[in-house]
């Protein structure tokens, strides 16, 4: 939806004439304009969208008034595009010094001298290059007087990467080319959105020139969601990591779990599934892991609920959509925890449960259930860091046992005391 403002500005060289726009209203496909004018037979329209700038667009050329004083034109493109629209009307004419331009498109558009008829709008060709991913939005061919700028108003749009021409380029100025492909339909180059650029420097403008060639590159940039349904809660981290063992990166997104207040006063939290995306990636490979900070130290902790896109780096060179994870899942469904997969270098993509890493006699999953390290040999038999173990009855004949060691004492209950054995392996103690 497009919220459309409206302001009316009357452009004239003479300053006994002007324009009224009498009425605005809305149509099927866009805006209507009833404009009383002066005596004449044409009219031209403007639009703007940015005061600031003063970069203004000619809309429509030559209206036929018809030798009527009231005219009514219909703006198709604005449902559509930037938020604001100014609007202003000229009389084509007005022409000072006779140099066949019209002196409000001269001084409004062309930025020219409308009293020497040597300054005059020129000719800019060249070719827009595309061979990326991105196959829909439209392409503008920007040019432009500051260099940080990326107005579409003096722009030539494509549909397709190809041939152009901008003949709306005054001379005896400098300009900096530009193009980008406008993915999201909003008429603003985004960071993520495919782009190139003509030259780093400026180029003088005082004749025709071709041959002004832009190729655009993609941006890689990264968008997805990640899950939970478990009971844990925290900030979640989101991350895009180089390195395989790596659980922090510059490129993190943090939503805080505690977000704010509603209308009566009550807190509100975070809510799965969480959107993010990065964009201003460097292109190279990443893990894309999160975790929720239960402990709110800012960094993963091996007990809090933690996930990966993938069981390898994602290769990002463009615009990659549909991430789409979840934590504390099995995405291989052989048993195992993808966290606890990454943790113990397994790769949670890849249904390994029974495979033995380490050749110790012990498949993954068995480690995974001992908790000792599936790539670190422990043979069969060893019973170093083996702890006491005591075993009791209790009231109701159930049979318990406590382990007591160098580790906190951890104690188990059995509702049948037939055939029971118990050994607990303690990891990194001789």
């Amino acid at each position: 939806m497009v919220c459309l403002l409206l302001v009316i500005l009357s452009v004239s060289a003479r300053a006994q004439e002007g324009f009224l726009c009498e009425a605005v209203s809305k149509t099927t496909n866009g805006i209507r304009l009833t404009v009383f004018d002066p005596p004449t037979n044409r009219m031209d329209v403007y639009s703007c969208s940015d005061l600031m700038g003063e970069i203004w667009s000619i809309s429509a050329r030559d209206l036929p008034t018809g030798g009527s004083n009231i005219l009514s034109w219909t703006d198709l493109g604005a449902g559509s595009g930037l938020p604001v629209k100014i609007y202003s009307f000229s009389d084509p004419t007005i022409d000072s010094d006779n140099d066949g331009y019209p002196d409000a498109r001269e001084s409004l558009v062309f930025r020219t001298d409308v009293s020497n008829p040597n300054s005059r709008p020129m000719r800019v060709s060249g070719l827009v290059g595309y061979n990326g991913a991105e196959q829909n939005g439209t392409i503008y061919v920007l040019s432009v007087t500051e260099e940080s700028s990326w107005s579409i108003a003096k722009s030539v749009a494509l549909s397709s990467p190809g041939a152009y021409t901008n003949d709306e380029i005054g001379n005896f100025s400098s300009y900096w080319f530009k193009s980008f492909r406008d993915l999201n339909t909003n008429c603003i180059r985004e960071i993520w959105e495919p782009f190139g650029i003509y030259s780093a420097y400026s180029l003088y403008v005082a004749t025709d020139v071709s041959n002004v060639n832009i190729t655009l590159n993609d941006q890689p940039s990264l968008w997805g969601t990640v899950n939970y349904s478990g009971g844990v809660t925290g900030n979640v981290y989101i991350l895009a990591a180089t390195s395989p063992d790596s659980w922090q990166s510059p490129y993190e997104n943090v939503t805080v779990w505690q977000q704010g207040e509603d209308l009566t006063g009550g807190v509100t939290f975070a809510s799965f599934p969480i959107g993010f995306s990065f964009t201003g990636l460097p292109a190279s490979n990443y893990f894309i892991r999160a975790f929720i900070d239960e402990n709110y130290d800012g960094e993963y902790s091996p007990s809090e609920p933690a996930g990966q896109y993938g069981g390898s780096a994602l290769a990002v060179s463009q615009r990659i959509t549909r991430i789409d994870f979840a934590l504390g899942a099995d995405v291989d469904d052989d048993g195992m925890l993808d966290e606890w997969e990454m943790q113990n270098g397994l790769n949670p993509s890849f249904a390994d449960s029974m495979q033995d890493a380490d050749s110790d006699g012990y498949s993954n999953l068995e480690e995974y259930v001992r908790d000792s390290n599936p790539l670190g040999s422990d043979p069969p038999g060893s019973t170093g860091g083996v702890t006491t173990v005591r075993y009791y009855y209790d009231s109701n004949d159930r049979l318990n046992h406590i382990f007591e060691g160098t580790q906190s004492s951890t104690e188990y209950q059995y509702s049948d005391s037939d055939n029971i054995s118990s050994t607990r392996i303690v990891r990194g103690e001789p």
